[in-house]
């Protein structure tokens, strides 16, 4: 089976470390089942532009002490620059690592290792399972999202470059922004095929939120407990509204589903047939009552419950409301409906079965 290339550079201008990276790698990629790292090594960052713009790039591995002279310590300039201006995975190698101008927050996109103590073997490893997810590919320079958004560029955009121009330069930049993604949003939602394109759990979800303050559709917690922010959005935007109306998450019920399924996973390796219907029914909002907040690692799942309302001032609101998450917007309208729906329901009189059913029996 041929090997997957993951593209890297590494930036180590001394000779022994470059020799032992090169070493250390020919071994990795002998023993790799799957993937193969082709790495560019370069003494400094003088190629990186040309490099980055002709070739997609999976990840970056710098020293920090390079250059000598006035141009010392040029690493952590390099680090600081692709942190702003690029989507590229940066793993600091160092035996200076105080040099760094700021304090990085580590994650599976940023790591910083000491010299003394890294093992090239687990770093190799550790930019091949990242490959693996698919992050690089789509969010890396060059990847799918720089595909999709020179799409987006060239096809939809022309036509409306010149609706824009007489608006402030904030304004303007604001809604173009928001037209592009909206198109770009468009493109993702439909496959080649035209069949909608289903969203998983992790794309329910905002967190960490991107406003700072509580708006419809924010789970939010107020007085140590979980709430959805269900007021108009246009009342909330334009300050309209005195009250704001929240809807409680209640995080039992499904709780003890979920508890439910993984019992019954351990002990039977399966779910029985009511069990599974419930799921079925949450996943599939079947129940008027309840809304489904689908569980995934970014949030436990629960259920917003519409028969438990509450209604507090706009200033309270503001003064103790903390946002947990953002719902995407593509699904707060569907919740806003299905709350609306609920109380706007009329029924109608219960029709005797047992009349109809002896009318259809001995009719002829």
């Amino acid at each position: 089976m041929e090997k997957e290339t993951i593209k890297i550079i590494i930036v180590e201008d001394d000779n022994s470390q470059q020799q032992a990276y090169k070493d250390s790698l020919e071994e990795f990629n002998h023993e790799s089942p799957g993937y193969e790292i082709d790495a560019e090594i370069l003494d400094n960052d003088s190629s990186i532009p040309k490099i980055l713009y002709e070739e997609q790039v999976d990840a970056l591995i710098i020293d920090l002490d390079w250059g000598g002279g006035n141009k010392e310590n040029e690493g952590s300039k390099l680090v600081e620059h692709i942190y702003k201006k690029c989507r590229l995975p940066i793993f600091v190698v160092s035996g200076n690592l105080h040099l760094l101008e700021r304090d990085y927050n580590e994650s599976p996109i940023f790591k910083k290792y000491s010299r003394d103590e890294v093992n090239f073997d687990d770093l190799y490893q550790e930019i091949t399972d990242l490959y693996s997810t698919g992050f690089t590919e789509v969010m890396g320079n060059l990847g799918k999202l720089d595909e999709m958004l020179i799409k987006v560029f060239w096809d939809y955009m022309i036509n409306s470059i010149n609706n824009w121009k007489e608006l402030d330069k904030e304004l303007r930049n604001q809604r173009m922004l928001r037209f592009a993604t909206t198109r770009l949003n468009e493109l993702l939602t439909f496959k080649p095929d035209e069949k909608l394109d289903g969203y998983d759990a992790f794309e329910f979800y905002f967190t960490p939120p991107v406003k700072s303050k509580p708006f419809t559709g924010d789970i939010i917690d107020y007085d140590g407990e979980k709430y959805i922010v269900l007021t108009a959005a246009c009342d909330m935007a334009q300050a309209k509204t005195d009250y704001v109306v929240l809807c409680k998450i209640d995080f039992d019920i499904f709780d003890t589903l979920k508890t439910q399924i993984k019992t019954q996973i351990k002990t039977q390796e399966s779910i029985n047939g009511s069990t599974k219907s419930d799921l079925t029914n949450y996943i599939n909002n079947n129940k008027p009552r309840y809304h489904l907040l689908p569980p995934c690692d970014l949030f436990s799942g629960a259920l917003i419950d519409f028969q438990q309302i509450k209604s507090i001032s706009k200033g309270d609101f503001f003064e103790k409301a903390c946002i947990v998450s953002s719902i995407n917007p593509v699904f707060i309208k569907d919740i806003q409906a299905r709350f609306s729906q609920y109380y706007g329901r009329q029924g109608q009189p219960q029709l005797e079965y047992e009349s109809i059913l002896k009318w259809i029996k001995t009719s002829e």
